[in-house]
């Protein structure tokens, strides 16, 4: 009897330290002096992005109707900024910075992600976004890319292997996960970005499929926000970097189960589909003459929505 108390007590005093220790490394990452803003605003992401899911499923009516549609994907945008100017403003030799290039591309994805919050928003697509506006992201978002830097996941791996043995210690791994997220970041470029904003320019999207979209759309501020967050928490050595890829990997996943829950958009638009496709191809080969594609296709879409005697209007 005496021995079971014992026992109950060191497990009750191990809990107790365990609860200490979370909670003091809670309150550092989020409330520690340094950068408050970006840690703050980190923390009302995440309870943002939480959320937003769980009020999805209870109660989508509402939701598509609030004002998370948009503060969700705005404050995604606001942590890209601050995280760019904390990495800068850290010291170089630090073991936690991250590259300042991987931070500061991600405004310009974070940027392309709060527009299609916006676009499939019955409620604020014609108040928030001029029709000049419309055309750009639609059509011509990667003209804007040139402006940040460009990275490739070899050279981040490259760049990781440095600051954690995690990586080299998984190395077969990551070479396959390196084909896996090149593969993740065309389709969506082209499918989750293009494509769908293609067929809501010609409204051929029904609310079933937009209800499916918002569902991708917060996966999406997982791959595109939050995987930057546990990525950071992998670089402080909380969390693996496989555990960080893997999570990844995970919240491009589920968005395969809007788009197989809305499949049939693709023989609806079969057309806009090939374009589409064609798209793939002509990045993949001559990435210039993509840029000049858009641009055709800018000509040729407005010629379907308004008529071809637009063009000489």
């Amino acid at each position: 009897m005496l021995m079971s108390l014992i026992v109950c007590k060191k497990k009750k005093d191990s809990t107790q330290i365990m609860a200490n220790s979370i909670l003091r490394e809670f309150i550092h990452l989020f409330f520690d002096h340094t950068f408050q803003l970006h840690r703050l605003f980190g923390l009302l992401y995440l309870l943002q992005w939480f959320t937003a899911l769980i009020w999805y499923f209870k109660n989508y009516n509402t939701f598509i109707n609030s004002s998370i549609i948009v503060t969700l994907p705005l404050n995604g945008v606001i942590q890209s900024v601050t995280a760019s100017y904390y990495v800068k403003f850290s010291p170089q030799n630090s073991e936690y910075t991250l590259p300042y290039y991987i931070v500061v591309q991600n405004m310009f994805y974070n940027t392309i992600l709060m527009f299609q919050w916006i676009y499939y928003s019955n409620q604020y697509y014609k108040v928030y976004i001029p029709k000049y506006i419309e055309l750009f992201f639609v059509f011509l978002p990667y003209y804007a890319r040139q402006l940040f830097p460009k990275t490739r996941f070899r050279d981040s791996v490259q760049q990781e292997k440095k600051i954690t043995k995690d990586l080299e210690e998984n190395e077969k791994f990551y070479f396959y996960g390196e084909y896996v997220t090149i593969a993740f970041y065309i389709w969506s470029k082209h499918f989750n970005g293009f494509f769908l904003n293609y067929v809501r320019y010609l409204d051929r999207v029904n609310d079933l499929q937009i209800y499916h979209v918002h569902l991708m759309l917060i996966c999406r501020c997982w791959a595109v926000t939050i995987a930057l967050f546990t990525h950071t928490l992998a670089v402080k050595h909380y969390i693996s970097q496989t555990t960080s890829f893997v999570l990844y990997v995970i919240s491009y996943l589920v968005t395969f189960y809007s788009w197989y829950q809305i499949k049939s958009i693709f023989l609806e638009n079969y057309e806009v589909f090939f374009v589409t496709f064609i798209g793939v191809v002509v990045n993949l080969g001559v990435k210039k003459l993509h840029h000049f594609y858009q641009l055709a296709l800018l000509i040729f879409f407005v010629a379907q929505r308004y008529g071809y005697h637009s063009l000489l209007d």
